[in-house]
C-alpha cells in the first residue's frame, strides 16, 4: 500500500505520512518491518507488477490462440485469460502469500 485515506480532511496521501495513534510509529515503517520477512519472489507475486504480469501472460497465451482458432475468439480468451489471472491474483495468490509469510491472510490480526 503506497497511499491512505484521510477521514479527516477527507483527502489521499503517502502512508509515510501517518502514524498509529497509540505507538506514533509511522505506518510505512510497519509495513517495511512486514516485508522484510518476505522473499524476493513472494514480494513481487504479491506485488501490483506480480498481478500485471500473471494477466499480461495470460492475455498472451489467450492471444496465441487465435493462431488455432479465429481472431474474435482468441481475443475473447485473451480477455478472459486476462480476467481469470486478476481475481485468481486478488482471491489466492495474495491471501496465500500474507499467509505464508505472515501468518494470517487478514492484516488487521497483526500487532
Amino acid at each position: 500500500m503506497t497511499s491512505t485515506y484521510c477521514a479527516e480532511c477527507e483527502d489521499v496521501f503517502p502512508v509515510s505520512e501517518f502514524a498509529w495513534a497509540d505507538t506514533r510509529e509511522r505506518i510505512s515503517d510497519y509495513y517495511a518491518h512486514y516485508q522484510k520477512q518476505a522473499s524476493g519472489l513472494q514480494l513481487f507475486l504479491a506485488s501490483r507488477g506480480g498481478m500485471f504480469t500473471m494477466s499480461g501472460i495470460m492475455f498472451l497465451f489467450g492471444l496465441s490462440m487465435t493462431l488455432v482458432l479465429d481472431i474474435v475468439l482468441g481475443l475473447v480468451a485473451g480477455v478472459a485469460g486476462a480476467i481469470v489471472a486478476l481475481v485468481f491474483h486478488v482471491m489466492v495468490i495474495g491471501p496465500m502469500i500474507l499467509r505464508q509469510v505472515l501468518g494470517t491472510n487478514d492484516p488487521r490480526q497483526l500487532e
